[in-house]
């Protein structure tokens, strides 16, 4: 077979044409799905147990950020007795669908164009179910092709699209976090570009919305959060009121219930404003009204907490990040931002400064920040969150984009989950 992802005829396709009447590089198919918001269902996982179905879960949820952040397509993952527009599925050999497996090696899935959309993987194959070096067959890449054709699109002749047709040619690809120029053309050629921000979403994003302060147990589903940030330990960190949880490798809310911060961290009180990782000492900082506190992992520094005052440092900030190619600590607060010295204890001179006039596209008054440890940094609020793109210091295209489809594993709706 050559290798092949999937065994599709890509005759039966549309060899659309430009403007100038020359043969595009991608192909479409004579259908696609008549609305933008889609439900999935992931039936089951290769060994079908639970811990595994969770990963395949992440992963096939970073396999659809693709598509989504590239088009005005919405995905959800269907609840029990919810109709899904399509499934997921791991199945073996002759399965009834006309495209029978043929064990391992040969061809490694298949997905059905719309209105139909179901995604079969060959279950005779040994699959890689997170990012990883082996010679297991990598999911997510496979999981993204597949999607492209349950989305209506035929393969790309185009170097580096998730679309051509060989294995080892996305194979190049595996830690990509967004589509190619050919995928993105071609998606948008089916279903339109990005959606601009509704008119309400930008009255809502004018507005102060750190949570108010509650001692329930907060739902991993829902923000806006407090803070977060990577620790030492290389782990992502998310906190509200007197909680905290985790963040997994995919960058999804883990499934256990949020802990107490008190816990983890002696001394520290819940309701932080902001907090942040040093990159030279390793020390995490936690800020709170007019104090600071310090933590070499979880044992707080002697002499800590310690005021702010005298350090040029706003009471209350609203997020902090380490951003830079000198890995500085910036604190956000309303429309301004500050540069910190964490040896002087000083703020840089000349600061604050407008965030609208150095960070093109994100919002005033935060909820949180971080810079992830693939070196992109996200800016979170209201629910919503945007990538910023630091060689252009702008935010990317197509966002905001709703947390809760993807920082998180929960069922439902945005909307229904930040109460809009």
């Amino acid at each position: 077979m050559d290798d092949l992802v999937c065994g599709f005829d890509d005759s039966v396709l549309d060899a659309t044409h430009d403007s100038n009447g020359r043969v595009k590089r991608y192909s479409l198919y004579a259908s696609k799905w008549k609305k933008k918001h889609l439900y999935y269902r992931i039936v089951n996982s290769p060994h079908d147990n639970e811990a595994e179905k969770y990963r395949v879960q992440n992963t096939v949820a970073r396999a659809i950020k693709l598509w989504s952040d590239a088009s005005p397509l919405t995905f959800y993952e269907a609840k029990d007795g919810q109709k899904a527009d399509f499934v997921v599925k791991f199945i073996k050999g002759d399965h009834n669908d006309g495209y029978p497996f043929d064990g391992e090696g040969g061809i490694y899935a298949h997905a059905f164009f719309p209105q139909d959309g179901d995604v079969h993987f060959d279950n005779d194959e040994i699959w890689a179910l997170k990012q990883e070096n082996s010679p297991k067959k990598d999911l997510f890449i496979i999981a993204a092709h597949e999607l492209g054709h349950s989305l209506g699109l035929g393969h790309s002749k185009v170097d580096g699209a998730v679309m051509r047709p060989k294995y080892r040619d996305i194979m190049k690809h595996k830690d990509m976090e967004k589509l190619s120029a050919d995928d993105t053309a071609a998606i948008q050629a089916v279903y339109g570009p990005c959606p601009k921000v509704e008119y309400w979403l930008k009255d809502l994003l004018k507005r102060r919305t750190k949570p108010a302060i509650s001692k329930r147990r907060p739902s991993t589903c829902s923000g806006p959060f407090d803070a977060m940030f990577m620790g030492a330990d290389m782990r992502t960190y998310v906190m509200r009121g007197r909680y905290y949880w985790r963040l997994n490798e995919e960058k999804m809310i883990g499934r256990p219930q949020p802990l107490l911060i008190k816990h983890r961290w002696p001394g520290l009180p819940g309701n932080v404003n902001a907090a942040v990782t040093s990159y030279y000492t390793k020390r995490t900082y936690f800020f709170k009204g007019d104090r600071l506190w310090r933590y070499n992992n979880n044992i707080l520094d002697s002499s800590f907490p310690i005021k702010t005052k005298g350090t040029g440092l706003p009471k209350n900030p609203d997020a902090a990040l380490v951003w830079g190619p000198k890995n500085r600590i910036v604190i956000f607060r309303g429309k301004k931002f500050w540069v910190w010295n964490e040896f002087t204890r000083k703020v840089d001179p000349g600061f604050p400064k407008l965030i609208r006039k150095y960070w093109h596209g994100v919002p005033n008054h935060l909820d949180a920040a971080l810079r992830w440890k693939n070196g992109i940094t996200y800016f979170f609020k209201s629910g919503y969150y945007w990538k910023f793109e630091d060689d252009f210091e702008k935010t990317a295209k197509c966002y905001p984009r709703p947390v809760a489809l993807y920082w998180s594993s929960c069922g439902g709706t945005s909307l229904e989950r930040y109460g809009t």
